[in-house]
């Protein structure tokens, strides 16, 4: 296997820019990492953040101990206006993620 198909499945299977650290090029393989880590870490953020908000109002008892409940809750909570950053979030890394991949590609040529 060459060094631009390992750089591929790097980039492509383990994280963005780890085909860049592979290849030896540090700063754009950080690049990569932080472009894709920042977006993760505002989603993580808003989904633990209405998670909890869920789990108060299960402790509080305004929803019950039941799976259907709950998931509906979940559901309606993650769907309001916010869920529009939630999507910009994931539409970021998905990019990120082809762009890394394909770069690394191109630099182990």
């Amino acid at each position: 296997m060459n060094r631009s198909v390992k750089a591929l499945l790097l980039s492509t299977l383990l994280y963005p820019g780890s085909g860049h650290f592979f290849l030896k090029r540090h700063l754009v393989g950080c690049m990569f990492a932080v472009l894709f880590s920042v977006p993760l870490l505002f989603l993580l953020d808003e989904i633990v953040t209405k998670t909890n908000q869920v789990i108060t109002q299960i402790e509080n008892g305004y929803i019950p101990l039941d799976i259907a409940a709950i998931t509906d809750a979940l559901t309606g909570i993650l769907s309001d206006t916010e869920g529009q950053t939630l999507t910009l979030n994931v539409y970021v890394m998905s990019v990120v993620w082809v762009v890394s991949a394909i770069d690394a590609y191109r630099l182990g040529k």
